[in-house]
C-alpha cells in the first residue's frame, strides 16, 4: 500500500503535486519546531546554520518526494488496482537501477525533513524511518515478491543489486544524516 493513496491521492499534476507537498513540509517543520519549543523561525547565533539545515533539508525532502511519486505512478502502471498486486514484474525506468526506488525515496524525504527540524527528534525521526523502511522492503522481496515472480525475480535481483537508492542518492543520505547529526551533537 502506498501512502499516495493517503496523502494527495488525487492530484496528478506535477506542479501541483509539488505545492501539496511543500505544503506538507512546511507544516511538518512548523509543527516540529513548536514541539521541540524552537519558535517557528531559526533565530540566534546558529541563526545561518539552521537556515541552511532548512534549505538543504526542504530542498531533499522536495527532490525525493517528486521521485517517489513518479516511481510510484510507474508502479501503477503495471498493477491491479484491485488486488494491488503487480501484474508482472517492472524492471524498466526507475526499477532498472533500484529495485525499490519509492522506498529509497521515502528515506531520503524523511531524512531531508529531519534535517530541517534540526533536532535530536528530526535525526531520530530520520534514523527510525530508514530502518523501518530498509526492513519493510527486505520483508517485502522475501514475502511477497520471490513467491510471487520465482527465478525471474532472483535473477532481476542479480541485475539490479542496488535495493533502494543510486550511488548518489546514497551520498544525499549519508550527507543528510551526517550533517543532521553534527547540527545536533556539536551545538
Amino acid at each position: 500500500m502506498d501512502p499516495e493513496l493517503y496523502v494527495f491521492p488525487n492530484i496528478e499534476r506535477p506542479a501541483l503535486k509539488m505545492a501539496a507537498s511543500t505544503g506538507l513540509f512546511a507544516l511538518v517543520i512548523a509543527a516540529a519546531r513548536l514541539l521541540t519549543r524552537q519558535g517557528l523561525l531559526p533565530t540566534g547565533d546558529g541563526s545561518p546554520i539552521l537556515w541552511l539545515s532548512l534549505l538543504c533539508g526542504f530542498s531533499l525532502f522536495l527532490y525525493a518526494s517528486y521521485q517517489a511519486w513518479r516511481a510510484t505512478r510507474e508502479k501503477n502502471s503495471v498493477e491491479d488496482p484491485r488486488r494491488q498486486a503487480p501484474t508482472r514484474l517492472l524492471d524498466t525506468g526507475f526499477f532498472a537501477r533500484v529495485r525499490h526506488p519509492m522506498y529509497g525515496m521515502f528515506i531520503l524525504a524523511n531524512a531531508g525533513l529531519g534535517l530541517a527540524a534540526s533536532s535530536v527528534y528530526g535525526l531520530g525521526f530520520s534514523l527510525l524511518s530508514l530502518v523501518l523502511f530498509v526492513l519493510n522492503g527486505i520483508f517485502e522481496e522475501r514475502a511477497a515478491l520471490i513467491p510471487l515472480f520465482g527465478d525471474q525475480y532472483r535473477d532481476y535481483m542479480r541485475r539490479v543489486p542496488a535495493r533502494y537508492f543510486t550511488p548518489l542518492q546514497a551520498v544525499l543520505l549519508v550527507l543528510a544524516l551526517g550533517l543532521n547529526a553534527a547540527g545536533v551533537f556539536l551545538r
